[in-house]
């Protein structure tokens, strides 16, 4: 699940986000196992809803992506937990205002 993620919206940085998938809309995840969460889960079907939502402009789905999981810092906190990835990041980008994205 946490490729799946990356996919439809990389947490890595703000640029790996923007550089994510928006055009797929659908995804027929497996049932749950074991050690899947259900916040990574949650992720990818907000993400594919994005992807839905602005189907037409995929530049509006990255800005949207962006300020949803990059921009939100308790989001951003438990999902670099989730997935792994330093902490560092997500306070350095966790206060740029959404009008300063591309």
């Amino acid at each position: 699940l946490k490729m799946l993620l990356e996919l439809v919206n990389d947490m890595s940085s703000i640029n790996g986000t923007l550089q994510s998938n928006h055009t797929l809309q659908y995804l027929e995840l497996s049932p749950y196992k074991v050690n899947d969460t259900d916040l990574i889960r949650q992720q990818i079907e907000n993400a594919l809803e994005i992807n839905c939502e602005y189907e037409n402009n995929p530049a509006a789905a990255r800005k949207e992506k962006v300020i949803q999981t990059q921009l939100n810092s308790l989001k951003r906190s438990e999902l670099c937990h989730q997935l792994g990835i330093g902490q560092r990041k997500a306070v350095l980008f966790s206060e740029i205002k959404p009008i300063h994205l591309p």
